[in-house]
C-alpha cells in the first residue's frame, strides 16, 4: 500500500493503516481506524518514582510497537499519545451500521428493478466499504 493524504477526525497524517473511502462529491477522503488502549511501558529506569520507570500510556496499535509494554489495561482516555490519533471504533461502528441499512434497502430495490446498473455500481462501492471498515474492525 502506498503512502496517501488521508483523513482521521479532523486532523491529516501521511501514514499507512487500514483506509475506508468516504466520497463527498468530487472530494474523496480516507477514514483510518485508531484503536487506543493502555499499556505499561517500560520508562526511565533511573527514576525514584515507579510510575516514572513504568508509566501507564494510552497507545495506539501503530506507536505501542515502539514501546516496551509490560501490560494491556482499558485505555484511560481517548487519545494516542504518542501520534495524537483519537480512538474512532465508535465512530466507525456507527458507519457500519449505516452501510448496512444501505445496502439493504438497495437489495430490496433492485428486487423490482434487476437491471439498474447504477444502483448495482452503488451497491458494490458500499459493500467494500463495509468490508474495509470490518476488516479494520477486526484488527
Amino acid at each position: 500500500m502506498k503512502k496517501s493524504l488521508i483523513l482521521a477526525l479532523g486532523t491529516i497524517f501521511d501514514i499507512m493503516l487500514f483506509p475506508t473511502l468516504i466520497e463527498l462529491g468530487n472530494l474523496k477522503l480516507r477514514i483510518y481506524m485508531c484503536k487506543v488502549k493502555a499499556y505499561q511501558v517500560v520508562g526511565d529506569m533511573t527514576a525514584e518514582k515507579s510510575s516514572d520507570a513504568y508509566p501507564m500510556m494510552d497507545l495506539c496499535d501503530e506507536c505501542v510497537g515502539s514501546y516496551e509494554t509490560l501490560s494491556v489495561e482499558s485505555p484511560m482516555g481517548k487519545t494516542c499519545e504518542s501520534c495524537g490519533c483519537e480512538d474512532n471504533t465508535a465512530e466507525l461502528e456507527d458507519r457500519k451500521t449505516e452501510l448496512e441499512g444501505q445496502i439493504e434497502e438497495i437489495h430490496a430495490e433492485l428486487e423490482s428493478d434487476e437491471s439498474n446498473t447504477e444502483l448495482e455500481e452503488q451497491l458494490e462501492d458500499l459493500q467494500q466499504e463495509l468490508n474495509d471498515i470490518e476488516e479494520q474492525l477486526a484488527n
